[in-house]
């Protein structure tokens, strides 16, 4: 059983986690964090420990150790509403959306008034496409006083009205597009590259998925050709329409 101590220590090494997911990835400094995660081990510690360690399977884009880490922490702590947010994080971290906002909205259904699981919420939502669910958390938000941690630029970068007018006028669902990019994520994910993903919208009402790549730029052509040769290969979808994969370099 853990105590608040180590517990306080898992949350910084998580926190430095995150810092690496929108910023620069150090591998020294992912070196030391599973250092520090033998010590929660040897601790008695092991709910934070496979925490951590899921957590750092995502960052290095490896979502099979990911889900072994997270069903360990499961299995040791039960559905614990922190590994379970930490789970949801890690799923939107290496592009398993659908999956992160079902995680996401079990653990908000346990803690309806906590805003970082709210704004965690909003951010996996919107990135599954999901603008219907995001805009109810955001309501929930101003409900209990708050606003949601990104700021009105930022939430514009999504085009969360356009995504909605382009959903309803061809008809699909955010399952639809989400389904689509994680084609795109899963076959990344296998050819081991590293990435971060934006997206954006042009005048001509094309949703284009942006992912930028770690890699040279022969693999980053590789990685776009092999991502729209697999969407390519599926049944057709009306999202095909409107829904594009680009890569460049990270």
């Amino acid at each position: 059983m853990t105590t608040a101590v180590p517990r306080r220590k898992a949350d910084e090494l998580i926190g430095a986690i995150n810092e690496m997911v929108v910023g620069v990835i150090d591998e020294d400094a992912i070196q030391d964090i599973l250092n520090a995660t033998e010590q929660l081990k040897s601790n008695g510690s092991y709910l934070d420990a496979y925490n951590v360690k899921g957590m750092v399977a995502a960052l290095r884009m490896d979502s099979t150790e990911m889900d072994k880490q997270f069903a360990a922490a499961i299995k040791c702590g039960g559905r614990d509403l922190w590994t379970l947010s930490n789970y949801a994080a890690a799923l939107g971290n290496v592009g398993r959306c659908a999956e992160s906002v079902k995680v996401i909205d079990e653990v908000i259904e346990n803690a309806q008034d906590d805003l970082s699981l709210l704004n965690l919420g909003i951010k996996l939502h919107i990135d599954a496409f999901d603008v219907i669910g995001a805009k109810a958390l955001i309501d929930r938000l101003s409900e209990l006083g708050s606003k949601p941690h990104c700021s009105e630029g930022d939430m514009s970068m999504y085009n969360m009205g356009d995504v909605e007018r382009l959903m309803s006028a061809y008809k699909v669902t955010w399952g639809d597009l989400s389904a689509r990019t994680q084609i795109a994520s899963n076959l990344l994910n296998e050819l081991g590259y590293r990435y971060k993903v934006a997206r954006e919208l042009t005048e001509e009402g094309v949703l284009i998925r942006e992912f930028m790549i770690d890699a040279d730029v022969k693999n980053i052509a590789n990685a776009e050709r092999a991502i729209n040769r697999a969407i390519a290969d599926q049944e057709y979808s009306p999202v095909d329409e409107f829904l594009y994969f680009s890569c460049s370099k990270l």
